[in-house]
Formats: structure tokens, C-alpha cells, sequence
């Protein structure tokens, strides 16, 4: 699951904007599912 996320990383730097916000949900979903 965290291999996918972090191979998802370099398409999110491509728009600065989205990048912010897809970082946050993609770590609050991590977060809670890795709970």
C-alpha cells in the first residue's frame, strides 16, 4: 500500500496546488488506514 503511495508522489508535483491538497488526504488516509 505505501509502495503505491510513494510511486503516486511524483504525478502529485506536478500541479503545485493539487499537490497540497492530495498530500494531505493521501496522508490522513495512510495515517487511518495504517491505524
Amino acid at each position: 500500500m505505501r509502495t503505491n503511495v510513494v510511486s503516486s508522489i511524483p504525478q502529485w508535483l506536478s500541479p503545485a496546488s493539487y499537490n497540497l491538497t492530495a498530500s494531505a488526504l493521501a496522508f490522513a488516509y495512510v495515517w487511518v488506514s495504517g491505524s
